[in-house]
């Protein structure tokens, strides 16, 4: 992995956050703590 070598922090193996992200979609991405969150969904909801 380059970001070990480089020591810079990263997420990685996120599982399903292609089926749980969609195009549009805001996101806080916290590489350091490894955390992934929605800020806003382009998905409606009925």
């Amino acid at each position: 992995m380059i970001a070990r070598e480089l020591g810079i922090p990263a997420v990685v193996g996120c599982g399903d956050a292609t089926m749980r992200l969609q195009t549009g979609d805001r996101v806080v991405v916290d590489g350091g703590r490894g955390i992934v969150k929605i800020l806003e969904s382009t998905k409606s909801v009925l």
